[in-house]
């Protein structure tokens, strides 16, 4: 398997390499759908589509791609949820947030390094890579916050720990 796991942790896979490389081995441990949730980020498939976190930044342009090749136009996305303030679910923040026209929503404990364009916090500068400031356009404070689309409620609950101002997105239908 660690060939396998090595492939799976390039934040540059398409869909279809994705998925042809889950045929290959049918035999893992985990269902092809968790594992493509390697490239931290995730889309809420709504009539408003939301996307949860944006990847490392590299793979925005394949971030697209893949988001529209599932049947979603892209642009329709307004809303970008991010779930902490690392490098891997921040990086590609200002690229699709300027591609897509959405604004961005996080918990307000970790909005600051966004904003600032902090490479400690967000550990880019462990990455070799440089964040720029990028702007957060709605925070929330205190434990939860609701986003509602379509009749679908994304609670955002503040999960602190790994970051100060991390969260937890989950559906109630």
């Amino acid at each position: 398997l660690g060939d396998i796991r090595t492939q799976l942790r390039r934040y540059d896979m398409t869909l279809g390499e994705f998925k042809a490389l889950a045929a290959e081995h049918p035999s893992l441990p985990v269902h092809p759908a968790q594992l493509y949730a390697s490239f931290s980020a995730f889309l809420l498939a709504l009539p408003d589509p939301i996307l949860i976190d944006t990847g490392a930044g590299r793979s925005a342009d394949r971030i697209i791609e893949n988001i529209a090749s599932v049947g979603v136009e892209p642009s329709r996305i307004d809303t970008i949820v991010l779930t902490h303030n690392h490098i891997d679910h921040v990086g590609g923040a200002p690229i699709l947030r300027e591609r897509l026209g959405a604004s961005i929503v996080m918990h307000e404990l970790d909005a600051e390094a966004v904003r600032n364009g902090d490479n400690n916090i967000t550990a880019a500068a462990m990455y070799g890579v440089d964040f720029p400031p990028t702007t957060v356009d709605q925070t929330f404070s205190g434990d939860t916050d609701t986003i509602t689309a379509d009749g679908v409620e994304l609670v955002l609950l503040h999960t602190p720990g790994h970051t100060p101002g991390s969260i937890s997105p989950y559906v109630i239908h």
